[in-house]
């Protein structure tokens, strides 16, 4: 089955799960139906392509949605390269709070560098830094971020939690989107420009434009231990995105119209279990135990 001939099961505007549609594919042409593995890469050629975008681990949705990699401004090049040149081995990662000035739109955003470092040589780094830019903080106290922290030559330093998402690339390594969400939320003092409906206006601004994936938002959110984030980020999609939204339809075949309270960690399985009970026509005693009859309960 060429990739061209999935791509129609996404017509519907609804998300689509792996197993979901290895489930229609087998039922409608047992004999014709690829292999999960041959799917995978089919959906993962469709997502290359711009056809289809992750909406977490093995969801998916027709649409485009871009990576999140902002630009290195020669500044923020310099303070990378000035680290890597001396401690090439630590793991670290380097950004500038005014990415987030194109989903905020806030005037009184704070704009300052961000040095991540991993756990135990926090203070390697910020001496070493300093040294060269004397405007530089290890671990600012919320005192220090309201009364010292205002300029885009301050540079912060802090620890960077070891299962935090991070992307990897050719400039340099930065945050990933889901946690810039996680993190503006949590961190109230570093990013109080960005707190209440500030912050909603941001989220709905990312994840119009970008590849937001919720299995990453949510694995990080219980990473830091605070499932508060994950509510205002369900409320804020619940009360300002429309029905057909894909995040919206995440949440709707996880969670439902109403509920008392989410078990996060199994969410993507109800997503998955939802999605095979409602998509998948196929007779339940013609489906065999490797394709869907253990979801069909």
């Amino acid at each position: 089955m060429k990739s061209n001939e999935i791509l129609t099961y996404f017509n519907d505007s609804k998300i689509h799960h792996l197993d979901e549609l290895y489930c229609s594919l087998t039922c409608k042409s047992p004999k014709n139906a690829p292999s999960k593995e041959t799917l995978r890469r089919s959906l993962n050629r469709l997502k290359n392509q711009g056809d289809i975008y992750l909406v977490s681990k093995n969801i998916y949705a027709k649409g485009k949605k871009l990576t999140y990699e902002p630009e290195y401004d020669i500044k923020l090049k310099r303070l990378n390269n000035f680290i890597k040149n001396q401690y090439s081995e630590i793991n670290y990662i380097v950004w500038d709070t005014s990415w987030l000035k194109i989903f905020s739109h806030n005037y009184y955003m704070t704009s300052y560098k961000v040095v991540e470092v991993e756990k135990g040589f926090e203070e390697t780094i910020f001496n070493y830094v300093k040294s060269k830019y004397p405007s530089t903080f290890l671990n600012p106290t919320e005192k220090e971020y309201e009364m010292y922290i205002d300029s885009p030559d301050t540079i912060i330093i802090k620890s960077l939690l070891k299962r935090a998402p991070v992307l990897k690339s050719s400039k340099g390594n930065f945050p990933k989107i889901e946690k810039l969400i996680v993190d503006t939320y949590i961190d109230k003092a570093a990013f109080n420009w960005l707190q209440g409906v500030e912050w909603k206006r941001m989220l709905n601004n990312m994840i119009d434009s970008c590849e937001v994936d919720m299995t990453t938002l949510i694995n990080y959110s219980l990473y830091r231990k605070n499932e508060q984030v994950l509510e205002n980020f369900y409320s804020t999609i619940k009360n300002y995105r429309n029905e057909t939204d894909h995040i919206n339809q995440f949440f709707h075949y996880s969670v439902g119209e109403s509920r008392d309270s989410i078990d996060w960690k199994a969410i993507n399985s109800r997503v998955k279990e939802n999605l095979i009970l409602t998509s998948c026509k196929c007779p339940k005693n013609k489906c065999t135990k490797e394709i869907c009859s253990d979801n069909r309960k």
